[in-house]
C-alpha cells in the first residue's frame, strides 16, 4: 500500500535529524556573520549598566528647543570632588533669556582618547537655565541636591581627561580638557567670552532651581 509524501516526511527520522542540523549550522555558522549577536550584546550591555551607556545614547530622538535658535550654554566649573564634596559639572547660560536644554548632551574624554556619553540629552529633556543662571549637574549616588543626575557608573577622572557639550544637533559647542585637576581644586571658567579656565582653591557649585528628589 502507497504511503502518501505528508505522512512518509513525519514518520522519517533521517528526515528530522537533517533539518535539526541544518537549524543548528545556521545558528552557529550564519548569525555570528551577522550583526544580531552585536545588536544584542549592546542592548544587554545598556540594561546591566543602567543607563544609555552605549544603546540609549544614540536612540534617543533629539529635539531642537522650542523658538528655532539653539541657546548659548558654556562648561563653567568643574570638579572631580574628594572626601568634603560631591563631583559636579557646572553649566552656565549668559543670555538674557531662559536656556531649554532640551535635546543638549555632554561627552567625557576616556583614557584611550575617544569620547564616551557621560549624560545623555535625556536626563537633560525639559530642564531650563535661567538668564544668566548656573545649572548644577552631579552624580546619581551622591548626596548634593542638583538639577540633573549624571548615572551612577560614571566618574570624573583628574588626569588626562576633558569634557565636551553637544548641541541638539549634534554639534560641540564648548570644550575643556586637563592634564591633570589637583586634589581639593575645580577648574573654573574665567571669561564669558573665550576658552580660559584657572584652577579654583574653593570650588563653588551653583544651581538653577531646586529640583524633585534625586531617583537616581
Amino acid at each position: 500500500m502507497a504511503t502518501r509524501e505528508g505522512e512518509e516526511t513525519s514518520k522519517n527520522p533521517s528526515l528530522k535529524s537533517s533539518i535539526i542540523l541544518v537549524v543548528i549550522a545556521l545558528a552557529f555558522f550564519i548569525l555570528p556573520q551577522t550583526n544580531l549577536p552585536a545588536y544584542f550584546w549592546r542592548v544587554t550591555r545598556s540594561m546591566i549598566d543602567n543607563e544609555e551607556l552605549l544603546y540609549e545614547a544614540t536612540n534617543v530622538p533629539q529635539t531642537t528647543p522650542s523658538g528655532g535658535d539653539i541657546p548659548k550654554i558654556l562648561l563653567s566649573e568643574i570638579f572631580p570632588g574628594d572626601n568634603s564634596l560631591d563631583p559636579f559639572i557646572e553649566l552656565y547660560n549668559p543670555a538674557d533669556t531662559p536656556a531649554n536644554l532640551t535635546g543638549f548632551s555632554i561627552k567625557r574624554l576616556s583614557t584611550s582618547g575617544g569620547e564616551i556619553t557621560f549624560l545623555s540629552s535625556k536626563r537633560l529633556e525639559g530642564l531650563v537655565i535661567n538668564p544668566h543662571g548656573y545649572f548644577l549637574i552631579t552624580k546619581a549616588s551622591s548626596t548634593t541636591i542638583a538639577d540633573a543626575y549624571w548615572p551612577r557608573p560614571y566618574n570624573l577622572i583628574r588626569q588626562n581627561s576633558g569634557l565636551s557639550l553637544y548641541s541638539p544637533l549634534g554639534e560641540q559647542v564648548d570644550e575643556v580638557s586637563w592634564k591633570i585637576i589637583p586634589a581639593g581644586v575645580s577648574l573654573t571658567r574665567i571669561s564669558w567670552n573665550n576658552n580660559d579656565f584657572s584652577f579654583t582653591d574653593f570650588p563653588t557649585p551653583q544651581m538653577t532651581v531646586q529640583p524633585p528628589p534625586n531617583n537616581n
